[in-house]
């Protein structure tokens, strides 16, 4: 933890001989050979006791497998999220060879394992998650994004809540089931998914908006800069001022409802990346720990800073937390 508020190009400079690297703070707590014996025989589960690939019960994720259902577990029972829910990926930074290793053009970290995220719309709380090991032969017959959206949102299904995916999850098939299942969704789509309506594909002069609704789902077809297109349950049309102008313009209530509730994901992101735990690693089940160990923090500051608390006081900031945590943890050691 203390690697994340201390950041040094190399583990060696916190014990270093120098006033200027060497942090007291680790260094007087730990010796630096114990610590890199520690780090070489800590593992998360018995390896002996793994079943080989190909052969009836493996599990790709063995390694690590104990540390994910203990922060699941935890992640799904401390905290109640709000209506609003988001689905979106992650990535656990990692370049070296592994069989479930993917590529994300877009992402901070382009190469790494891929972590399906479902998190509070409203705090970044990460309620739910499953890393992805690669193509299951079980065959999915809605696709992978009808497959992760209803499998970490699961437990928020028959409860009137909103989901908020991108155009990678949806489909017209997606948002149906959902509503079949007492549940709202708004996002974007791709216009060559299956029973997209064909006459939302023309050319349109930039303003313009078409909508067709069927039921209770509505698509939606904009022109701003590019071209977007939602499916929601939602209809309508809203004003927008833009950045340059202060003459208030027409967009379809759709977008603004997916613009302004898709940050859950990014939030939770955003306060990971404050302080990492651990180091780079050749060993990917290293990462994921690391990973899940930042997802405990995160949440924990979550659930603190949305606890109730005397009029007039203020919850501290993710940094002195940080900090109380690392702390709490160096008295218990030194007991």
């Amino acid at each position: 933890m203390m690697f994340g508020i201390h950041k040094l190009p190399s583990y060696i400079c916190y014990w270093s001989s120098d006033p200027l690297q060497r942090v007291s703070a680790i260094a007087d707590v730990m010796g630096r050979c114990r610590y890199q014996e520690i780090l070489r025989c800590f593992h998360v589960n018995d390896s002996t006791e793994s079943v080989r690939k190909g052969r009836p019960g493996y599990d790709p994720l063995f390694k690590v497998r104990p540390a994910i259902e203990t922060v699941l577990n935890a992640c799904q029972n401390y905290f109640a999220p709000g209506v609003s829910i988001t689905t979106d990926e992650a990535m656990i930074a990692f370049q070296g060879r592994l069989s479930f290793k993917q590529y994300m053009q877009n992402k901070p970290n382009p190469w790494g394992i891929k972590i399906w995220c479902c998190c509070d719309r409203a705090t970044g709380y990460l309620t739910d998650f499953f890393m992805y090991t690669g193509k299951s032969d079980a065959p999915m017959q809605n696709g992978l994004g009808h497959h992760v959206v209803m499998t970490v949102g699961r437990r928020f299904l028959d409860k009137y809540h909103h989901f908020y995916f991108d155009n990678f999850f949806s489909s017209v098939r997606l948002v149906k089931d959902l509503l079949q299942r007492n549940t709202y969704s708004c996002s974007t789509v791709r216009t060559n998914r299956r029973h997209w309506p064909q006459d939302l594909k023309c050319k349109m002069d930039q303003g313009e908006c078409k909508m067709r609704q069927v039921g209770n789902l509505v698509a939606c077809f904009w022109r701003d800069k590019r071209y977007i297109s939602t499916i929601s349950i939602r209809m309508g049309i809203a004003d927008r001022r833009t950045k340059d102008s202060l003459v208030s313009k027409k967009i379809p209530q759709p977008i603004l409802v997916y613009n302004s509730n898709l940050a859950g994901n990014d939030l939770n992101d955003q306060l990971r990346s404050y302080y990492p735990v651990g180091r780079k690693s050749n060993k990917w089940w290293r990462c994921c720990f690391w990973y899940l160990i930042e997802v405990s923090l995160v949440n924990a500051y979550i659930i603190y800073k949305n606890t109730p608390r005397p009029p007039g006081s203020k919850p501290m900031p993710h940094f002195n937390f940080h900090l109380e945590v690392a702390r709490s943890l160096f008295q218990e050691g030194c007991r």
